[in-house]
């Protein structure tokens, strides 16, 4: 939905795949910031089941969106608090924090999450960075560290990432530690 200004003021998309239907819709009023850049704090995903009962609902919020003074996003925050078919909760907390490369490719992201349900409260965080980018600008090289309590697993590509010329990833291979 478009109002003054032709600027979005909601939404609604619909995806049905495998016999299982999603929602996902804006909740609330849009957000402009003085760039114009138009943003939805809230949206809610449902999906349901292929017998269409209701099996899971996601409510999520996005704030403290920093942007640099090219207009790329530094950091933001996404707090999901999902309620289950049994009627039990669980929210995730990720703090995003972005690095470019000179060129203006998003070349660092780094994430530190708190997930909390059944009473439990799980910490982890991951950090991903392009190494190398191809002569077509494409990744070519990656690292992936990502920790979950004492359990730190890290994925560094050993060979150059393939592609089709569709620009598909056709291939790759990684050292996990």
């Amino acid at each position: 939905v478009y109002g003054a200004g032709a600027r979005l003021t909601s939404y609604a998309q619909w995806n049905i795949a495998n016999g299982q239907k999603t929602e996902e819709r804006s909740v609330g009023a849009p957000v402009v910031d003085a760039q114009g850049r138009t943003t939805f704090p809230t949206t809610e995903v449902t999906e349901w089941n292929t017998d269409g009962t209701e099996s899971i609902t996601r409510s999520k919020t996005e704030s403290g969106l920093v942007y640099n003074l090219f207009g790329q996003l530094v950091a933001q925050e996404i707090s999901t608090k999902t309620r289950l078919s049994d009627g039990a909760f669980s929210t995730e907390t990720k703090n995003y924090t972005y690095g470019y490369d000179t060129a203006g490719r998003q070349t660092k992201t780094w994430v530190d999450g708190r997930e909390e349900a059944g009473g439990k409260v799980r910490r982890f965080n991951n950090y991903n960075e392009v190494l190398a980018f191809d002569a077509a600008g494409r990744v070519r090289r990656t690292l992936n560290r990502s920790t979950q309590g004492a359990l730190i697993t890290e994925r560094v590509s050993l060979e150059d990432i393939r592609y089709d010329t569709s620009g598909r990833t056709v291939g790759s291979r990684e050292r996990v530690h």
